[in-house]
């Protein structure tokens, strides 16, 4: 039920961006989209796979009605234009180009960590994953400290 709501996510990020005809708007409609579904179902204290299928299904209507009242337009994406684009961009501007490279060590080094970093070290065994389990348990986001529990 997750993955299909993951997936009914995808297409509405797709049509939001079609309609504003913005490809950024795919990305941030994504990710906000996902954490505005789990926020308001935990206010009803009803998260769970169904929910998040249903709530994601009226969403998927409703965007869908506005897209086809609004303008009908698919989002053309052209890789080949991005590239030459950011070639010359990173290319023209030496800041643009060091931020690049430094937002690249940046995602390498987080890269490194994960490896390096397991699921049952201690913070993710102390906090994470017993939170996790709390919020999948309750079926809402509480957030309460882990020194109460």
């Amino acid at each position: 039920m997750i993955i299909a709501a993951v997936i009914l996510q995808t297409f509405i990020s797709y049509l939001l961006a079609s309609i504003f005809n913005l490809g950024a708007v795919f990305f941030l409609s994504y990710f906000a989209s996902i954490v505005l579904n789990i926020e308001i179902l935990s206010l009803f204290k009803s998260v769970d796979g169904m929910n998040v299928l249903i709530l994601t299904l009226i969403e998927t209507i409703a965007v869908f009605v506005f897209w086809f009242f609004k303008s009908k337009k698919i989002l053309k994406f052209d890789f080949k234009n991005f590239l030459s684009t950011l070639k010359k961009s990173l290319f023209s501007d030496k800041g643009l180009l060091v931020l690049f490279f430094v937002w690249l060590f940046l995602i390498l080094l987080s890269f490194v960590l994960t490896l390096m970093s397991p699921v049952n070290e201690p913070d993710a065994q102390g906090y994470h994953a017993l939170r996790a389990l709390f919020w999948a348990k309750d079926g809402f986001i509480s957030h309460f400290q882990i020194a109460d529990v």
